[in-house]
């Protein structure tokens, strides 16, 4: 919950602020939009299968980390320069996206294992993300693209997200935040 609470907006937040980033950084730089679509594609599995893979290296799996990570490897090695020659640039992101759907396996291995409920855990922040990009993408495709522009955006998400988990996860949220002031601030 906690590794989604702060990454899943920052992702979304990107998706949502990346097309009038581009329009502002210019048109040289419209190529790269769809790679920051497939990176995150990437990042958002990332977010659930590091937390897997430290479970499992955590309760003595290494074996089945060691596995994974070859698994890994060999497929980036295998499909990066494949995709990277049909599809160029792009096949770089293409391969990692499709990789990143197998990080569904160590969520499998510990749900069969422990009965760990990873929706469960991430349902709220992952509908208070999507709904607060739904609501900024619009705008900052309408909007002019400028910096000031830009930052009043990311400060209007970061609320609009603010106000979305408070309604979905009042009490997950407040426990949170108590937890990292303790973490942080009573040392």
């Amino acid at each position: 919950f906690v590794t989604a609470l702060f990454l899943y907006p920052l992702l979304f937040g990107i998706l949502a602020v990346a097309p009038s980033f581009v329009k502002f950084l210019g048109s040289k730089w419209e190529p790269a939009l769809p790679l920051i679509y497939l990176f995150s594609i990437n990042t958002f599995w990332a977010t659930l299968s590091t937390s897997a893979t430290n479970f499992l290296n955590a309760t003595g799996k290494i074996t089945t980390t060691l596995k994974l990570m070859v698994m890994w490897t060999a497929l980036e090695w295998g499909l990066a320069p494949l995709f990277t020659l049909k599809f160029g640039f792009v096949g770089m992101g293409i391969s990692t996206a499709l990789i990143s759907f197998t990080s569904l396996i160590p969520i499998f291995i510990i749900k069969k294992e422990t009965g760990a409920q990873f929706i469960k855990n991430i349902w709220q922040p992952l509908v208070a993300s999507i709904l607060m990009s739904i609501l900024i993408l619009p705008l900052t495709v309408l909007l002019d693209g400028k910096p000031p522009t830009i930052i009043i955006m990311i400060l209007f998400g970061g609320l609009l997200y603010l106000a979305f988990i408070y309604l979905l996860a009042p009490y997950k949220f407040k426990a949170t935040i108590k937890e990292v002031k303790l973490a942080f601030f009573n040392k």
